[in-house]
């Protein structure tokens, strides 16, 4: 039988999404793998002409997105 190291997990942050993380993050403990959790940004095609205060928009976008990743983390953490 194969050994499982890693698994990787996408989310979007939706409930079913979460609900896979938390499943994945069970798994992982029990197989002693490690959790990959993996989201995408979406820029659009308009970021290829982007103004400044669009460029703001998506920075914060991308802080809060890094931060809602980091928080599902520590809470799959926290569920050992």
């Amino acid at each position: 039988m194969q050994t499982v190291l890693k698994i990787l997990c996408p989310v979007d942050f939706s409930e079913p999404s979460l609900a896979a993380a938390r499943r994945a993050a069970s798994l992982a403990r029990d197989m002693g793998a490690k959790l990959v959790l993996v989201t995408a940004l979406d820029q659009g095609g308009y970021m290829l002409e982007a103004s400044a205060h669009m460029q703001l928009q998506w920075e914060e976008y991308e802080r809060e997105t890094l931060w809602c990743l980091s928080a599902l983390a520590g809470e799959l953490d926290a569920g050992q």
